[in-house]
């Protein structure tokens, strides 16, 4: 249900501190004009922990080595530092850093005249102001580069402190307000209530049925991503939940604007849902999660067996078709959600695909993994097949020619099935799942051949 939201996330970064980034200085924050009421709650679970900044790889040589490897000038290679994310500097950084302030504040040393403060593009390493009360009174946030700091860059910390009154104390530095070399997209994770807010604001604007001026900055850090594992953007978050205005402003730096003048949502949704009712019997109380309408879709050659034909797939140059389409999602009388999605050609309204499977979030796929391990293993009997087909005769009739067990299984979401195909008389190749665990059918779907579209 949430596979929408983690795309939203991965388009765009926006900083909806109380402090607009800058580079070099501080201004206040521009606002979104929107007349709703605003979510201010605040609660310690959005703080993030020790846990969140774990390293998935053993091995760290900028940490392990850290006493000697002070070069002035080392950059070195970052791939080897790919594992680091420990949100502080090494011991020798720190002890650089007390001798450099000391001279910095006696006027021996100064940076090279390039602030960090608030830098917004580019970034390899940065100093972020910040309203302490969005931020469990942290009054800055860094990001760090993975390679060990030079002389110059520890110099451009302490300047950036100092621009602020402040003095800078490299030993603070720690998960609640640094995050370094990468693997981290974010300065905590979001929580499922703003994931849902983000959802139904993002689409309340896409439909039209909530009016913004669009008055904010395209607010976002982004980074040099030879220093950041890669990373090319992050985004900080506070420490408390975020208000309806600055999802708002997110949403808006990603680009979602209102298109109900381009599209009437109505009449799609309606379209979807009757096909599905009319397709899979499918409730009619079905919650809308979303309605697309720039996806693409390429109808893919098949074998007479309903296996696609990949060598011919990948050595022919298929035209993608325009789609539009939507999804529903409810609660199955097991307990678990299903996902419904239907996709049409946006030039002729046809059916492409249908599907209707059930989704497991990782909590409960991790308790069915386990439930597994201590069961003995399944196999598959001619009466979960006879099953299978009578459960598709009794949504589309007797009209097929025949079936066909596919080879191996094919992993899903539920997890591993045995997936039985047969060709409809409309041209559609029809797809029913049987679970490898209990014999059980767990998901159908439905795939356009060219005989169906034409």
């Amino acid at each position: 249900m949430k596979k929408l939201l983690a795309l939203l996330l991965m388009f765009a970064l926006s900083i909806p501190s109380a402090l607009a980034v800058t580079e070099g200085k501080i201004e206040d924050a521009l606002d979104v004009d929107i007349s709703i009421t605003l979510n201010q709650q605040q609660s310690g679970y959005y703080l993030p922990d020790e846990s969140y900044f774990e390293s998935e790889y053993e091995e760290a040589p900028v940490w392990a080595d850290s006493k000697t490897y002070v070069e002035e000038t080392c950059l070195g290679d970052t791939d080897i530092f790919s594992g680091t994310s420990n949100p502080f500097l090494t011991p020798g950084e720190i002890d650089r850093a007390l001798t450099l302030r000391q001279a910095y504040e006696l006027g021996e040393k100064t940076g090279d005249g390039k602030s960090i403060l608030n830098k917004a593009e580019n970034v390899s390493l940065g100093v972020y102001a910040l309203n302490p009360s969005d931020f469990a009174n942290e009054p800055f946030y860094h990001i760090l580069p993975a390679t060990n700091l030079t002389d110059e860059e520890i110099l451009a910390l302490i300047d950036a402190y100092a621009l602020m009154g402040y003095r800078f104390y490299p030993e603070k530095l720690s998960y609640k307000n640094t995050v370094r070399g990468g693997g981290e997209e974010t300065s905590r994770l979001m929580m499922e209530e703003e994931y849902n807010r983000l959802h139904a604001l993002a689409e309340m604007i896409t439909y039209g049925y909530l009016d913004v001026e669009i008055t904010c900055e395209n607010l976002f850090i982004t980074l040099d991503a030879r220093y950041h594992k890669g990373m090319t953007e992050f985004k900080l978050l506070p420490y408390r939940s975020l208000t309806d205005e600055e999802l708002v402003s997110w949403i808006l730096s990603m680009g979602y604007r209102d298109e109900s003048d381009k599209y009437d949502f109505a009449a799609i949704e309606k379209q979807a849902r009757s096909a599905l009712y009319e397709l899979f019997s499918l409730p009619l109380s079905m919650q809308r999660e979303s309605i697309f309408t720039d996806g693409s879709y390429i109808v893919v050659p098949f074998f007479d067996n309903g296996a696609i034909d990949w060598d011919t797939l990948e050595k022919t140059d298929y035209e993608a078709r325009e789609t539009y389409g939507a999804m529903f999602v409810f609660i199955g009388t097991d307990g678990f959600e299903v996902n419904n999605v239907i996709t049409f050609d946006k030039k002729t309204g046809a059916i492409l695909s249908a599907s209707s499977m059930p989704y497991l979030n990782e909590v409960e796929q991790a308790e069915r993994a386990m439930i597994r391990a201590h069961q003995p293993a399944y196999t598959i009997t001619d009466e979960d097949y006879e099953n299978a087909v009578n459960y598709a005769a009794s949504l589309f009739g007797d009209e097929y020619l025949s079936w066909f067990v596919q080879e191996g299984e094919t992993s899903t979401n539920w997890g591993l099935c045995k997936e039985i195909k047969a060709l409809t008389k409309d041209g559609y190749w029809l797809s029913v799942f049987i679970s490898a665990e209990d014999g059980s059918v767990r998901g159908i779907s439905m795939d356009a051949t060219e005989d169906a579209i034409q």
